[in-house]
């Protein structure tokens, strides 16, 4: 079996064996990998835990410390203080707490992940740039890292409950089997924002703001777009602009793309009959639809960050011997 290298986040080189498709196909595909890479995944989760809390004076120790304080207040005010009650029957006023406490633990661990995904990859810049690394694992680092903030949230929720009712809290037991529909959802998730994040730094303030105000924002549907809106052959030329090339733009009528399109499935066509039918419809947020102006942010303009995403292409970048083919229609 097939053998490579893989750089671990520290330098050194984990290898690992070229995997052979998995019995199920593609949906065990991911867990296929993750088992094949587990103990980079485990160096990367560990120092993911580590870092939410370094530079804190007590460490590790807050991972443990926050869950438990939240058990204890949510207990005092809302057992003790308010004597809150529950639609079904309860037999113990400090159940209603707990059950409070047990949603807000759900509703976090989809926040964490939420809120974190879009600006992951940016923040891990040395994964992508300096070390040969693979960039699906950082979607199962957030689950896990919400993960575990939730099973010990949940270990100290069941110590709270065996201490109200007197028993053990076996059913806390089901909590595994309950969650994983929703982590599996939360890693989807988490790989489609982790991508649009890379690259539209607004969407991560917008997902920011809508996880923190859902009464303002659930349930509404908005259109991201940016601030200016331009022709693909407007679009090209910029291109060419910001990586220095020279080549010409030739506008074409759109009955000859067309025409062009229906021999896409040739090798090295400059245009597909699926491009050409997506360039039927304009890419564009709708006239009059709210988008990142609904939230408070201002959309970025292409000029500000076309220099970063397209600089390697440029004389003296990474790959200024490449030369970018586009092909466009009117």
């Amino acid at each position: 079996m097939k053998r490579t290298g893989l750089a671990a986040p520290d330098g050194a080189t984990a290898p690992f064996e070229a995997m052979v498709p998995p019995p199920l196909g593609w949906f065990s595909r991911p867990v296929a990998a993750l088992w094949v890479r587990r103990e980079l995944f485990r160096r990367v989760l560990v120092r993911d835990i580590e870092s939410s809390f370094r530079g804190s004076a007590l460490g590790l120790l807050w991972i443990v410390l926050i869950p438990l304080v939240m058990v204890v207040l949510y207990t005092f005010v809302f057992g003790v203080v308010m004597k809150s009650a529950w639609a079904a029957e309860t037999t113990s006023p400090f159940e209603v707490p707990l059950i409070y406490f047990a949603g807000l633990a759900i509703a976090g661990f989809f926040l964490e992940v939420v809120n974190r995904a879009p600006n992951t990859i940016r923040a891990h810049q040395s994964y992508v740039k300096k070390v040969i690394f693979p960039l699906d694992l950082l979607g199962w680092m957030l689950v896990g890292t919400a993960g575990v903030k939730l099973l010990i949230s949940f270990s100290l929720l069941a110590i709270f409950l065996s201490v109200v009712e007197g028993r053990v809290a076996l059913e806390v037991l089901y909590v595994p089997v309950l969650v994983a529909p929703l982590a599996v959802l939360l890693l989807g998730i988490a790989w489609i924002l982790c991508a649009i994040g890379t690259y539209v730094r607004d969407l991560g303030q917008a997902i920011g703001k809508a996880a923190l105000e859902p009464l303002a924002h659930g349930g509404k549907v908005y259109e991201i777009g940016g601030p200016q809106v331009m022709s693909m052959v407007e679009l090209h030329r910029v291109v060419l602009e910001l990586t220095g090339q020279d080549s010409d733009v030739v506008e074409l009528p759109d009955a000859v793309g067309n025409w062009l399109s229906k021999f896409g499935w040739l090798p090295g066509a400059p245009l597909t009959r699926d491009q050409w039918l997506m360039l039927q419809r304009d890419n564009v947020p709708a006239r009059g639809a709210p988008g990142l102006e609904a939230f408070g942010i201002r959309p970025t303009p292409l000029a500000a960050v076309g220099h970063e995403w397209l600089g390697r292409f440029h004389s003296g970048g990474k790959f200024a011997g490449r030369r970018i083919h586009l092909t466009a229609t009117n």
